[in-house]
């Protein structure tokens, strides 16, 4: 059988050239080049001179060009920071994010625009009317309802490929499971109790912690790495 090559290009990352049957579709070329790259064909899609190609067009259709097909990846960008590999590591990684607040709703979009596969969103207050100016998640008809779960839903309304998974009620009440499964915790809350209690759980089962909070025009990061680094208690 003779096989035609095509060229594949992740633009500024990498190309790559592979060899399928002109009767094959474009899909089959499509989840050849993601298996190559290491990415997700269900978040590509392939662009042959600027436009979007059918999934079931035959190969055959690029015959006897020498362009390569560019490769449209979600986190194509993101590439060029830590490539496939950390990518992967993102994609499969659970995050708690302790409060929904004005902090969590900024932390819970960037960590969905990174492509972070779960979030445990845990909070236990309701949306209030004043919440609306500084927290873009929130909207009027949200007003009375639990901050969590309005955010999980909105989160992965807008990034389906991000599963959410809201808890309302105290830190101290969840079940040990929920930061077991934690590869890292993110802190927004301003509760002194609530965040010495998560000092104690990040340091007794080495779980990465990242302490934040905002007072004004003041704001405060703290990077816990356990066993050795000083808690935000400290």
């Amino acid at each position: 059988v003779l096989l035609m090559r095509f060229k594949a290009s992740l633009p500024s990352y990498k190309q790559i050239e592979v060899e399928l049957n002109p009767g094959r579709t474009v899909k089959d070329l499509k989840r050849l080049v993601c298996e190559k790259l290491g990415i997700e064909p269900e978040l590509t899609k392939l662009l042959f001179r600027g436009k979007s190609l059918s999934e079931n067009a035959r190969l055959a259709k690029l015959k006897g060009t020498e362009e390569p097909v560019i490769v449209d990846y979600l986190w194509a960008r993101h590439l060029l920071l830590w490539g496939a590999d950390g990518q992967r590591t993102i994609r499969s990684a659970t995050v708690l994010l302790a409060g929904a607040g004005a902090i969590g709703n900024e932390v819970a979009k960037n960590l969905a625009l990174l492509g972070v596969g779960r979030i445990y969103i845990v909070d236990r207050d309701n949306v209030e009317f004043s919440n609306i100016s500084r927290m873009i998640f929130f909207e009027p008809a949200d007003l009375g309802k639990i901050k969590a779960e309005v955010l999980a839903k909105n989160i992965h309304r807008k990034f389906p490929y991000v599963e959410t998974i809201a808890y309302r009620g105290d830190l101290e009440r969840m079940p040990l499971k929920l930061y077991l499964d934690s590869d890292v915790i993110i802190c927004g809350l301003d509760n002194v109790v609530s965040r010495i209690y998560l000092s104690q759980i990040c340091r007794k089962y080495s779980i990465p912690m990242v302490d934040g909070g905002i007072t004004g025009l003041n704001a405060r990061v703290h990077v816990y790495i356990p066993p050795d680094d000083a808690c935000p208690i400290c």
